[in-house]
């Protein structure tokens, strides 16, 4: 079970890929609130919160979905298409970037609407990693594990340029 905080720490997600669930826990008092049973197979990973706080979006590897839930009503607000082996979601400039560490994809959704606003390719064979954003929010870095290359996402064009031999396997 990985758990992750909302951005003002009042509670906690756990998402549990064994049972299909997303545990909600008040850290308060450590009270568990709320268990919400998402989509038959949906294997969650992790939960990640939007940079405002109103969201923590939760990649399902089971069946390749995000599930994106509201933090002040603790409810799924969206579910959406997303890719094979999710290992990470960033945010930056009102987007969510989603990445697919098989599929060399990166899936980008904007945050307000919720709707996809594209993907970003990132190589034949690339296996992407964990990623971060720089401290203004406008550049993502995403690791190249078996390629050694970081991928530099700029946040306005989407657009990417490699730091190549980074050493092996970054992560």
């Amino acid at each position: 079970i990985n758990v992750t905080l909302t951005r003002d720490g009042k509670y906690g997600y756990a998402a549990d890929g064994d049972l299909g669930v997303v545990g909600i826990i008040d850290t308060r008092n450590d009270e568990l609130i709320k268990v919400v049973q998402l989509q038959n197979g949906a294997k969650p990973w992790r939960g990640y919160a939007s940079h405002d706080g109103k969201t923590m979006w939760i990649p399902n590897n089971g069946d390749e979905t995000l599930s994106v839930f509201d933090t002040r009503k603790h409810e799924i607000v969206a579910t959406l298409d997303g890719g094979p082996d999710m290992v990470g979601v960033n945010f930056m400039n009102g987007k969510a970037y989603v990445i697919s560490s098989s599929s060399s994809f990166i899936y980008v959704y904007d945050l307000k609407s919720l709707l996809p606003k594209g993907r970003i390719y990132t190589g034949k064979n690339v296996t992407l990693e964990t990623g971060t954003t720089d401290a203004d929010a406008q550049k993502l870095y995403v690791c190249g594990s078996n390629v050694q290359k970081v991928f530099v996402i700029d946040g306005k064009t989407d657009k990417f340029t490699e730091a190549s031999d980074v050493g092996l396997f970054p992560w």
